[in-house]
């Protein structure tokens, strides 16, 4: 039995079970350590995992799966024992295959919340442009500067329109 990936909801689209734990390979070797492929046996073997914690007060809706498209659902029951904690176990007549521990129904409470990324430093540029801030007196004395500026153009450009407007109002 060797532990794979997280066991997700991914495939089974319209939730009829929610996988929860680890998925699960479990293999038959030959007496050479290597794996036998497609196995019958001839009596069904059985096939315990660990049940997660939040699984706990579903003990009744609790099964094994089997394949990570859920292609079977397997016998199962509950065990406590001192060694191992809270398992689920299932029987099956053929290996190798993948199980995972599931609840019926879909239990979106149960699922594992999205992993939050956790923030990276970014990285400190430091760029050098040269001079220095204004101080807050120099910046009023430029605000004032520039609104007088804007004053005196203005005037420039109002003060010959008026007289223009007198002139002809004038002579009428």
């Amino acid at each position: 039995i060797s532990k794979q990936n997280l066991a997700l909801n991914a495939e089974d689209v319209p939730r009829r079970y929610t996988v929860g734990g680890d998925w699960y390979q479990v293999d038959i070797v030959n007496s050479k350590g290597q794996p036998t492929f497609d196995y019958r046996l001839g009596a069904p073997a059985t096939v315990c995992l660990p049940m997660p914690v939040r699984f706990r007060p579903y003990l009744s809706d609790i099964m094994l799966v089997e394949g990570i498209g859920y292609s079977r659902i397997l016998t199962s029951n509950q065990r406590f024992d001192r060694d191992y904690g809270w398992r689920t176990c299932g029987t099956t007549s053929s290996l190798p295959g993948t199980f995972a521990v599931a609840v019926r129904g879909d239990r979106s409470e149960l699922l594992p919340p999205s992993p939050t990324p956790t923030p990276t430093e970014a990285p400190v540029i430091v760029i050098s442009v040269g001079g220095k801030a204004p101080t807050s007196n120099s910046a009023t004395l430029w605000a004032i500067l520039g609104a007088a500026i804007i004053t005196t153009g203005t005037a420039m450009i109002a003060i010959p329109k008026m007289r223009r407007s007198r002139a002809s109002n004038e002579t009428r």
